[in-house]
């Protein structure tokens, strides 16, 4: 990894960032016909511009889409927008809305799973762990990891999941 730092003003008001570039293909300096210590940048936009004949091959097929939230497929608890459907997108949504006591049997993935808790609060199982998570807060599930939540609060818990596959593939370990 390489980063960038950045500082601007002096005294009390300074402020100073650090843009992080990985090494790789992502990054490669000698395709700028420069050494990345000589990459003077005063913000990541002129990074970016520096970046841009690496990716400037890239052209969107498709135009931007707009989805209605409630026009997805509704389950028990929860809307799905799988990003395979939607031009191939790389991941796949969940748009829970629980009542207390509800929340899916377990079961695991093939790819992680983030869940990110906007109101409500839910008792995750992962493997052998079990936390009480509340709004604010965001549960990472490594992949293969054998899981479960439920709604254990007293109102609705509102959350979404975001799946890293542009489908969902779920092994259901319990009936």
């Amino acid at each position: 990894m390489r980063s960038i730092a950045r500082s601007s003003g002096s005294g009390l008001g300074a402020r100073s960032s650090e843009l992080i570039i990985p090494e790789g293909p992502v990054w490669r300096p000698s395709a700028l016909g420069r050494s990345a210590d000589s990459l003077a940048v005063e913000n990541p936009i002129q990074l970016l511009a520096h970046l841009v004949p690496l990716t400037s091959g890239l052209v969107a097929s498709e135009p931007m889409q707009v989805i209605r939230q409630d026009s997805l497929p509704l389950t028990e608890i929860a809307r799905e927008l799988e990003g395979e459907e939607h031009g191939g997108v790389g991941i796949s949504l969940i748009f829970v809305d629980a009542a207390p006591g509800k929340g899916p049997r377990l079961h695991r993935h093939l790819y992680d799973e983030v869940f990110v808790v906007q109101e409500g609060e839910a008792t995750v199982t992962a493997g052998d762990e079990e936390r009480v998570v509340r709004a604010g807060e965001i549960v990472i599930v490594p992949a293969g990891a054998p899981h479960r939540f439920v709604n254990s609060g007293d109102g609705p818990l509102r959350q979404f999941d975001i799946h890293v596959s542009p489908r969902f593939v779920t092994e259901w370990l319990e009936p």
